[in-house]
């Protein structure tokens, strides 16, 4: 399950569309698994304790659900940064990319 977990978080960091194929409870399974991700939570803003974040150890790559967010609105969406392709953001459940390049 190891090898799995490894295998499927990194391919979402080398392409976040990826996320769309899992819900947010297999996501958690495969970081109880993993040895290439350190598990957490937000741990400031308006989902402080309540998001689910896994980092990569070491590489500057993220993963992570938040179920709401004061400047993004309270819609709940998947971030996923990694410093090859930078940062984006999908709506958990429309599953579509979100903008937040706010121009105005």
């Amino acid at each position: 399950m190891r090898y799995a977990s490894n295998k499927i978080l990194n391919s979402i960091v080398n392409n976040p569309n990826n996320i769309n194929k899992y819900k947010l409870w297999q996501i958690k399974t495969y970081g109880k698994y993993t040895n290439q991700w350190l598990v957490g939570s937000n741990s400031h803003g308006a989902a402080k304790g309540l998001a689910y974040k896994l980092n990569g150890k070491g590489n500057g790559n993220l993963i992570s659900w938040s179920p709401k967010s004061g400047h993004h609105g309270n819609v709940p969406y998947w971030k996923i940064s990694s410093s090859k392709l930078g940062t984006v953001r999908y709506d958990y459940y429309l599953k579509i990319l979100i903008d937040y390049i706010w121009l105005l």
